[in-house]
């Protein structure tokens, strides 16, 4: 990720002795003969690329802002009980519940044991060993939770950072991750007053390094969305821009950059790629033409030098568009050929199925509030790859998707309805369906999803046999 790292001071660690060691801290670096032999990082800085950071910080001119969360305290005896119990007596038509989030957290344990010797039973072995462990996230009562094992939660916090703005840094306002000591089995039966200052010797800076850089900082940014808006009037202006530009890299995996002005074909997409590379996230903005000409008559319109094309964009878009809609028309002739033939083509059907690529702006269409499916793609859905479909805002109802390879939130499409559709296990993976119309619907092959006594139903819906199912 080039627009971040994630950087520690070496020089300034803790040990889990001293007072202000989190509880996380406490349970982590646990091991089964003492707690004060691992070290806790005091001191951990996030270092931005510049642009990056001003997307950040914005018009916030505060010395400490808050960025990313992290498990960071354990929750309270009431909310821990209350997690508990929630979570062991769970199912579909229990009063309260935990809702699982898509976010987990990856957090590394220091486990030392103690080996009496054999041959003298004054002294010990110690064990080094460090274990992975992944904790998904639970949200109740509107806060997040990890469950790190049985009567044992902890809540997950937004993490405050200390601004920087000379060396392009956020750094931490208290600790929050411990590092790593390195594995080995060690005779300490000639150390046993000094083991503590041996075991710190041991503490991992290349360990230390790599699980800050490839699980932290994926854990403590997982919920951001930076977003930079780039208002062009012509597709070479945009071109122009970019070329001038070329600082997207820093982008990656981070900022999504969201492209307003006129329309662009597929061939001008794929160059504007090219220059930005496959890691950085895009999505574009089409701003109406009306907007554009208000736009270019402002003093701070920098591209008054560029003319305009003489052939209209609108005419090419119009004219593409048409030639797409006729090999549509082909297309769908050549699949109801082949499907008339059911005896000896329904494998090769199967072959073609999420195996067609087309363009989002093709497939689907603002409708005032939302989006749809352009009509003349909807007999070919199965057939088109839906991996890439965003279904937020988008209308579903009366569609047949058991085939398709589309998967989505029942809580995020368009008024939350669902009536008279069809649906495979694969389109929706452990979702709520709490207040989504189910009138008419077909989901009795949904297996993990949960609320159906709060959905809308009829007579004529079909819910799965195992709508009580646990949710746990």
């Amino acid at each position: 990720m080039k627009g971040i790292n994630i950087l520690y001071d070496n020089n300034k660690h803790i040990s889990l002795s001293e007072e202000n060691a989190s509880f996380l801290a406490e349970y982590m670096y646990k091991s089964d003969s003492f707690n004060d032999t691992n070290t806790f990082l005091n001191e951990i800085s996030l270092e931005f690329d510049p642009e990056v950071l001003s997307l950040i910080l914005g018009n916030n001119s505060e010395p400490i802002i808050e960025f990313g969360s992290y498990p960071q305290a354990q929750a309270s005896d009431e909310i821990n009980s209350k997690l508990e119990s929630i979570y062991e007596k769970l199912t579909s038509v229990s009063p309260e519940k935990i809702y699982p989030m898509e976010e987990n957290y990856t957090i590394m344990l220091n486990i030392i044991r103690r080996v009496p010797i054999l041959t003298n039973t004054e002294y010990n072995h110690d064990y080094c060993q460090t274990i992975k462990k992944k904790y998904k996230v639970y949200e109740y009562g509107g806060e997040k939770y990890i469950r790190v094992d049985k009567n044992n939660w902890m809540k997950v916090e937004p993490l405050k950072w200390k601004v920087d703005k000379e060396n392009n840094r956020l750094v931490s306002t208290k600790s929050f991750v411990n590092g790593l000591l390195e594995q080995y089995l060690y005779d300490a039966s000639m150390w046993a007053d000094s083991l503590f200052n041996i075991v710190c010797t041991r503490f991992s800076k290349d360990k230390t390094d790599k699980y800050l850089n490839k699980y932290v900082l994926k854990d403590i940014i997982q919920n951001i969305n930076l977003q930079k808006v780039i208002k062009y009037h012509s597709f070479d202006e945009l071109i122009k821009d970019i070329k001038e530009h070329r600082n997207y890299e820093s982008f990656q995996d981070l900022v999504e950059i969201n492209f307003e002005g006129p329309y662009l074909d597929g061939r001008e997409k794929d160059t504007i790629r090219s220059y930005l590379g496959y890691h950085v996230k895009v999505k574009y903005t089409v701003v109406p033409e009306k907007q554009l000409n208000e736009e270019k008559k402002s003093p701070n319109y920098k591209f008054k030098q560029i003319e305009s094309k003489k052939v209209e964009q609108s005419d090419k878009v119009k004219e593409k568009y048409k030639e797409v809609l006729q090999n549509i028309d082909r297309l769908r002739i050549s699949i109801l050929s082949l499907e008339s033939e059911k005896g000896v083509s329904i494998s090769m059907l199967k072959r073609l199925y999420s195996s067609i690529s087309v363009p989002d702006d093709l497939l689907l269409t603002r409708v005032e509030d939302h989006y749809e499916f352009n009509p003349e793609f909807i007999p070919l859905l199965k057939y088109i790859d839906l991996s890439f479909v965003n279904a937020k805002n988008l209308k579903l109802s009366n569609l047949d998707l058991s085939e398709t390879n589309l998967t989505f939130d029942p809580q995020e499409i368009y008024n939350k309805d669902l009536s008279n559709s069809i649906l495979a296990d694969h389109n929706i993976i452990f979702k709520s369906f709490k207040g989504v119309n189910l009138s008419g619907s077909n989901i009795e092959r949904e297996t993990e999803s949960y609320d159906f006594e709060y959905a809308v139903i009829d007579n004529n819906t079909l819910l799965p046999s195992n709508k009580g199912k646990a949710l746990i």
